[in-house]
């Protein structure tokens, strides 16, 4: 029953994290702000917090989820948009 929840929960918070990033010109900073929101979402859902000192993989591993930075690389329109998530940029 829970783990039904956090899915529709994933389900519907993700698109809306991701709404518009196929037209961004993605920087790190941008993916760094989102993974932090995607993984502050995810530990909520789960009942951690940071003093639990559970890492972010255990996390996903156990939900079943792919990180927001893979989303938001398949997400890029591909000739319009260059997607800088690969550079190491400030």
């Amino acid at each position: 029953m829970k783990l039904q929840l956090i899915y529709a929960t994933i389900n519907e918070v993700r698109p809306a994290l991701l709404y518009g990033t196929e037209c961004w010109a993605i920087k790190r900073y941008h993916a760094q702000k989102m993974s932090v929101a995607e993984m502050r979402m995810l530990r909520w859902m789960c009942g951690n917090t940071r003093r639990d000192k559970v890492r972010n993989e255990d996390i996903r591993t156990k939900i079943g989820v792919a990180s927001i930075e893979e989303q938001m690389r398949e997400n890029c329109l591909d000739g319009l948009v260059m997607c800088d998530i690969d550079l190491q940029m400030c």
